[in-house]
């Protein structure tokens, strides 16, 4: 298995291209049926999947204020489960997966180890030299299309900013009293190598890019605003 401390020592370039938006419903509606007709579904045919990610930070949080700075770090567990329909019963993953991401404006880098979740606690503790505490969950609904030159097209809806959940805990359904608040409406997200596909470019020429749009930062700037900030202080000092 990879060696987790490679993660954070990891100094690839930033080498995907990653744009964000947050279209309204008839602009993403538009725009899918477009992309739908040049990719094919990740999951099969009306397939969702739910992603929960669970971001880490240091006591001083040192990636939260990468956000200051010219690279933004994340440290992050994410939890699937995958459904056959919008509607359907969702099959949880087995595995989760630590990540390492870095972004820069609309280019990013990730790196991506796959474990257990009886695993994430000891890989996080060789990661850095710093101790790492959950600050935030994020939980979502995602439908992603793939094609073959590494183009991945995604749209997130029902984005939920949650105070920390253990990792390996139910993945649904999120008991109300974990939200912190709601996010975006929908979020879309085109990652690419290279230079995107032309029709692509013109799909998406109706929409703003959201640059520097970040889920982490987003879950973050709400931990800091609400009542839930004394208890995630109290996990940070805890990991002193």
């Amino acid at each position: 298995m990879q060696t987790p401390s490679l993660l954070h020592s990891d100094d690839r370039q930033l080498e995907q291209r990653e744009r964000k938006f947050l279209p309204d419903a008839d602009a993403a509606r538009a725009f899918w049926k477009i992309a739908s007709a040049r990719l094919r579904p990740e999951h099969g045919p009306g397939a969702v999947s739910y992603s929960r990610t669970t971001y880490f930070d240091t006591p001083d949080l040192a990636y939260y204020r990468s956000c200051g700075g010219p690279i933004l770090r994340r440290v992050r567990v994410r939890e699937y489960a995958v459904a056959s329909d919008p509607e359907g019963s969702p099959r949880r993953l087995e595995h989760c997966y630590l990540e390492l991401k870095q972004s820069n404006a609309s280019m990013r880098s990730k790196v991506r180890l796959r474990l257990q979740p009886a695993e994430v606690a000891r890989e996080l503790a060789a990661l850095t030299d710093a101790s790492l505490a959950p600050c935030v969950t994020t939980w979502y609904r995602r439908r992603a299309l793939v094609g073959d030159d590494g183009l991945r097209v995604t749209l997130d809806d029902r984005l939920l900013l949650c105070r920390p959940l253990p990792v390996g805990s139910p993945l649904v359904p999120v008991d109300p009293d974990d939200v912190i608040v709601h996010g975006p409406s929908l979020v879309l997200e085109c990652k690419s190598k290279g230079t995107p596909p032309r029709w692509l470019t013109e799909a998406l020429a109706g929409m703003r890019e959201e640059l520097g749009f970040s889920k982490f930062v987003l879950g973050m700037n709400a931990v800091m605003t609400t009542s839930f900030t004394s208890h995630t202080a109290e996990q940070l000092a805890a990991a002193r």
